[in-house]
């Protein structure tokens, strides 16, 4: 039978309560009787809690909770994209997502051979975006193309002088 959190029966009007929920999230109809409503919210509890661990190694990255690094855009003046001092900004904001970089590294992965960035799923729109603003050119629309777009513009601020 289903015994509620402090290891004791559910009363009868607890178990209809809790029938009626399950009945209405699941929408299929529970036993009439006393003992099979038990044993149906019995066995409706022990496959709700399989669920959830099963799903426990699915829930979202720990940089998920990590804020993506951004780029103070009042530092710059209007038409300086792609000038040194935005491609500076550049490679400060994309170095904290290099092999061996800053404390946002651990994503999934970008480029091929090991050498692309390492952007979690969760920051790659924002980091696009900066990265368009900053380098005065357009990113392609798929996720793939984009961790590619973010890694070419990688390599060109790695040929910046003092980098």
């Amino acid at each position: 039978p289903f015994e509620a959190g402090g290891g004791r029966l559910l009363s009868s009007r607890e178990l209809v309560g809790v029938c009626h929920h399950i009945e209405r999230l699941g929408g299929a109809r529970v036993p009439s009787a006393p003992h099979a409503k038990r044993v149906y919210v019995s066995s409706w509890f022990k496959a709700a809690s399989a669920r959830r661990a099963a799903a426990q190694p699915l829930s979202r990255s720990d940089s998920f909770l990590r804020r993506a690094p951004r780029v103070d855009r009042a530092l710059l003046q209007e038409g300086e994209a792609g000038s040194l001092k935005a491609t500076q900004a550049l490679a400060e904001l994309l170095r904290a997502y290099a092999p061996g970089g800053g404390d946002n590294n651990g994503g999934e992965g970008g480029g091929e051979g090991g050498g692309g960035l390492s952007v979690p799923s969760e920051h790659l729109a924002l980091l696009v975006e900066q990265t368009e603003w900053l380098s005065g050119s357009r990113a392609p629309r798929q996720p793939l193309a984009r961790r590619a777009y973010l890694d070419e513009a990688w390599r060109r601020t790695l040929s910046l002088p003092g980098s």
